[in-house]
């Protein structure tokens, strides 16, 4: 009946009948959904004349098409474009500039940006160059500089207050837990790591690391 509904306000009235573009980010949490009846009902109408609705997913897995169903994936068009991250950190700096100052911005802040971005008085670029060492994601990236505009002020960007988000968002967690465990809970650890290898099938409890 929804799909009903929708094809039925897609078909044209007394206006002129305009496109519509869906753009599905993180596309394949949608295949976590009861049944992908979205996804099918989406790709469904996209292959519809009558319906002048195209769909565009964004995911960083590469086996998303195998998570889709069957019912699914046969009105999947199974057209897909590979866009690769940037290849040096000077293309990573570009990003960050362009997600900072984008198109448009006003020449001052753009100047303010370039500033911040060049490390000349601050470790901005140096903590941008430790992450992109171990992980280039453009997803964390954003993540990070997402926490910019809280930390403006009347001179630009807090410069203090985002080298510490930057240092938060781009820590290691696992290596923190770590270095906050007693002596004796590393030995457990330890303990545990070199069971689980020897009994790979088997559970691990307290009793056989002790």
């Amino acid at each position: 009946e929804i799909s009903f509904f929708f094809t039925l306000s897609l078909l044209p009235g007394d206006e002129k009948r305009q496109s519509i573009l869906f753009i599905l980010d993180e596309f394949d949490l949608f295949t976590h959904h009861h049944n992908q009846s979205l996804l099918y009902n989406l790709f469904d109408l996209s292959q519809s004349k009558a319906t002048p609705l195209a769909v565009i997913g964004l995911t960083a897995r590469q086996d998303v098409v195998e998570l889709l169903e069957k019912r699914v994936q046969s009105r999947f068009s199974r057209r897909r474009y590979q866009i690769h991250g940037p290849a040096t950190f000077e293309e990573y700096v570009g990003v960050a500039r362009g997600i900072l100052a984008p198109p448009g911005t006003p020449t001052t802040w753009s100047s303010h940006v370039d500033y911040v971005l060049s490390g000349r008085k601050c470790k901005v670029r140096e903590y941008l160059e430790r992450v992109f060492s171990y992980n280039k994601s453009m997803e964390l990236l954003k993540n990070a500089l997402f926490w910019v505009p809280p930390y403006l002020d009347s001179s630009g960007i807090n410069v203090d207050s985002l080298e510490r988000t930057l240092l938060d968002v781009f820590r290691d967690s696992q290596a923190e837990v770590i270095r906050s465990l007693s002596r004796l809970e590393c030995c457990l650890l330890v303990a545990g790591a070199r069971l689980s290898g020897k009994n790979a099938n088997q559970p691990l409890t307290l009793e056989l690391m002790v």
